[in-house]
């Protein structure tokens, strides 16, 4: 942005080249992928300011009409206006990370994401232990009915303990920091893991909207038991 020019300039997408009086189409060699939809603005363009940008409905190469073009293509743009040679042409619109940005605000997934903080312990013989916290200080520790064995082959390795219990997916959480204290040579089936992983996750999920839930009937009763201390002291 600057003062001559105070909207969005985009970021370079390509060159002008020239202009198709007849057909009213600029040419443009393009420096990044342009697609229909996309959104441009033409420096130089023999037009005012706020006339200079457009969103592209159609494109042109050499073999016609197409959807998309990319780098070092040569396309033709419809535009009202000629641009002198050498003008450089901005993307101001990217129309497919626009479309993706959406799609997954529509499902959720650009909600910001509560960091917790993860600890297991594991040692042979014992229910693998399992703290999940979060910032608030709300806190859930569970273990697991399953009694970690033994390897008599392969082990279960740290790192996979750690990949397992760090998928939070689709929660409202994201694993902060994730520390996991534990014995050499153990055995733990990964559906195991995934199992006590959801369960602590959906009881610190619960956790947290019970303490967030108002208690209207507790309030109600505060606020009669207020009213009758008034009355009293003013009878009295």
């Amino acid at each position: 942005m600057n003062r001559e020019n105070p909207h969005n300039r985009g970021v370079p997408a390509g060159t002008v080249t020239g202009y198709d009086r007849r057909l009213n189409r600029l040419r443009v060699k393009l420096s990044r992928p342009l697609r229909l939809g996309d959104g441009i603005m033409v420096e130089n363009a023999e037009t005012s300011p706020e006339d200079k940008g457009k969103i592209i409905s159609s494109m042109y190469t050499r073999k016609g009409p197409v959807y998309s073009a990319g780098v070092g293509d040569m396309v033709e743009i419809p535009f009202d206006s000629r641009a002198p040679s050498g003008s450089t042409v901005y993307r101001t619109h990217d129309k497919k990370l626009m479309d993706s940005l959406k799609k997954e605000s529509e499902s959720g997934n650009l909600r910001p994401k509560i960091p917790v903080y993860i600890t297991a312990t594991i040692s042979c013989g014992r229910p693998v232990r399992l703290e999940v916290k979060d910032r608030d200080s709300n806190t859930v520790t569970i273990e697991s009915e399953y009694l970690v064995e033994k390897a008599e082959k392969q082990p279960t390795s740290k790192v996979r303990i750690e990949k397992q219990l760090s998928k939070l997916g689709n929660t409202i959480f994201e694993a902060a920091e994730l520390h996991v204290t534990m014995e050499e040579d153990v055995f733990i089936p990964v559906g195991q893991l995934n199992e006590l992983r959801t369960t602590a996750i959906e009881q610190l999920e619960n956790l947290r909207i019970s303490r967030w839930k108002r208690k209207p009937l507790d309030t109600l009763q505060s606020y009669e038991s207020g009213e009758k201390g008034s009355e009293k002291k003013e009878n009295q």
